[in-house]
C-alpha cells in the first residue's frame, strides 16, 4: 500500500500487514516521504500502538541496514541501554562512566 493509505489505516487504528509495514519503514529510513506525511504517520502509529507484526517488519528492515563499525582497538565495552526516563537513573551511562574511569574503552 502507498504511504498515504498506510496513514489512513493507522488513523483508523488498524494494524499494518507485514509487507506494508516493511515498505513503510523502508520509506521512512530512506527519506522518501514528505515531512508532513512522515509526521502524520509517526503520530498515528504512536497513538495506535505497535503490533507484533509491524515491529517484526520494522526490526527486520532495520537489521538489513545496520552499518558495521571497524575499531582499531581491543577490549571495547558497549553499555548501551534504553536511556531510562526523566525520573529514572540511567544505569548503562553510570556503568560506562565507572568502566571508563577504570581504564576501559567505551563504545
Amino acid at each position: 500500500m502507498e504511504p498515504v493509505e498506510a496513514l489512513e489505516w493507522l488513523i483508523r487504528g488498524k494494524n499494518l500487514p507485514a509487507a506494508d509495514a516493511d515498505r513503510l519503514i523502508r520509506d521512512l529510513l530512506y527519506g522518501d516521504l514528505p515531512e508532513g506525511l512522515l509526521g502524520g504517520i509517526l503520530i498515528a502509529h504512536r497513538v495506535k500502538g505497535s503490533s507484533w507484526e509491524e515491529l517484526a517488519a520494522f526490526a527486520s528492515v532495520m537489521r538489513e541496514n545496520v552499518a558495521g563499525l571497524a575499531l582499531n582497538c581491543e577490549d571495547v565495552v558497549d553499555t548501551c541501554g534504553t536511556g531510562g526516563g526523566v525520573t529514572t537513573f540511567n544505569l548503562s551511562t553510570g556503568a560506562a562512566i565507572v568502566a571508563a574511569a577504570a581504564g576501559a574503552k567505551i563504545a
